[in-house]
């Protein structure tokens, strides 16, 4: 019979020594705290440059410290991974706050169909006190993908998913996802976002085509096209040119080109990157 030693292998401490033009050296400090000794989850970092008087501090907080229901929730669900809150200290000592960030989670079955998710993230330079809300994530499919996000000048993005719900298949600036809503019968032939995600295959002539930009002709839209499990093939931005891309037999990516006025022929192929995979020693 033989014994094992079960114990975590966490960072303590790391030392970067940066070295000048004129060979003298920095030296950056770091120094790892954790919550407790069964929890992986860093409590602190904290940063100290030799040629400096500032002392720089990082915390981050993680749903087991809320007593929130909705952070409760996540613990009992084992989510316990995500970080809610980011502080950043400086100044001598380290206790001057210079930065939060904090990310609230939802479980409201209007916004995520009843599943844990973002519902907004907040930043501040001065404290709870100073949070002001960043982004709103407004509405997901029923698989958790965002559909509509609300930014803090009070601008919309919608967000198209589909290939049963793996890829975003568009990005929508500048319009609500009733808006989008409102075009999907005509464009794709659907009558809801959600069901858009829930195609095996969206029309990708129309992604590719422009109809939906023509639909929302006040937006600036972005559309893509894909071959699961291998990678993107288009993308289509909102004046209409197309990039391409093409993989090779092992699905690693080829090159990425795109045809002159949109005309596809050898003659007006214009390649805008190109990758080369050798084997060592080759």
């Amino acid at each position: 019979m033989y014994g094992m030693i079960l114990s975590f292998s966490r960072l303590k401490s790391k030392q970067t020594i940066l070295t000048t033009d004129n060979s003298s050296s920095v030296t950056v400090s770091e120094e790892y705290t954790y919550y407790d000794p069964k929890n992986t989850h860093i409590q602190k970092v904290t940063r100290a440059t030799s040629n400096a008087s500032e002392k720089r501090i990082e915390e981050y907080k993680y749903p087991q410290n809320y007593t929130d229901a909705i952070y409760t929730a996540m613990v009992a669900k084992n989510m316990t991974a995500p970080v809610v809150e980011q502080i950043s200290y400086g100044g001598t000592d380290g206790t001057l706050e210079t930065k939060r960030v904090k990310t609230n989670y939802t479980n409201t079955s209007t916004i995520t169909n009843g599943l844990i998710l973002p519902a907004s993230i907040q930043t501040s330079a001065s404290g709870t006190n100073g949070l002001l809300t960043e982004v709103n994530f407004n509405k997901y499919d029923s698989r958790g993908n965002l559909l509509q996000a609300t930014l803090k000048d009070g601008s919309s993005i919608s967000y198209l998913w589909s290939y049963n719900y793996q890829y975003p298949i568009a990005e929508i600036k500048n319009a609500t996802l009733s808006e989008v809503n409102a075009v999907l019968s005509p464009v794709f032939g659907v009558a809801s976002a959600d069901a858009l995600s829930a195609l095996a295959t969206p029309n990708e002539t129309k992604l590719k085509d422009g109809s939906l930009q023509k639909a929302l002709p006040g937006a600036l839209i972005t559309t893509y096209t894909y071959k699961p499990l291998i990678g993107m093939l288009t993308a289509t931005d909102p004046s209409g040119i197309i990039t391409y891309y093409a993989y090779d037999s092992f699905g690693r990516l080829k090159e990425a080109y795109t045809y002159k006025d949109n005309i596809v022929s050898a003659a007006n192929k214009q390649i805008v990157q190109s990758y080369d995979y050798h084997y060592q020693n080759q």
